[in-house]
């Protein structure tokens, strides 16, 4: 994949990637970030367009923790204890965040429409095992 087109993937559809790296403890600077999500895409933990393929991998492969990632509807952030991914749809965009304690505790955008109007509707829920 040429720079550009990685450049342009990334932006549009790392943001789940980046809150696992995040969740993972594996989140230390953007540039690292960006260069694990490019070493994701080639050994296909990622596709090419960011959709994560695997994300007990990237748990694995960056901090040596076996997990268990489970899908669960949600409606409200006050739901949500630990590190999880929680994505906010608005129409038909989405956009995936870290939420703790109720809070958002990491957004890989400086501003999102989708955090600023939508909803939460969907966590990924990190078992350790």
């Amino acid at each position: 994949m040429k720079v550009q087109d990685f450049a342009a993937s990334i932006g549009a559809g790392g943001c789940l990637f980046f809150c696992y790296l995040f969740c993972s403890g594996a989140y230390t600077t953007d540039a690292d970030a960006l260069k694990k999500a490019a070493e994701a895409i080639e050994n296909g933990t990622i596709e090419k367009d960011c959709t994560v393929s695997h994300p007990e991998r990237i748990f694995y492969e960056n901090a040596g923790r076996r997990v268990r990632i489970l899908r669960k509807k949600i409606s409200s952030l006050d739901e949500i204890k630990e590190k999880t991914p929680v994505n906010f749809v608005n129409g038909n965009f989405n956009h995936w965040v870290v939420v703790e304690n109720g809070k958002i505790v990491f957004n890989s955008l400086e501003k999102s429409v989708c955090v600023a109007k939508g909803k939460p509707t969907e966590a990924r829920i990190i078992e350790y095992v």
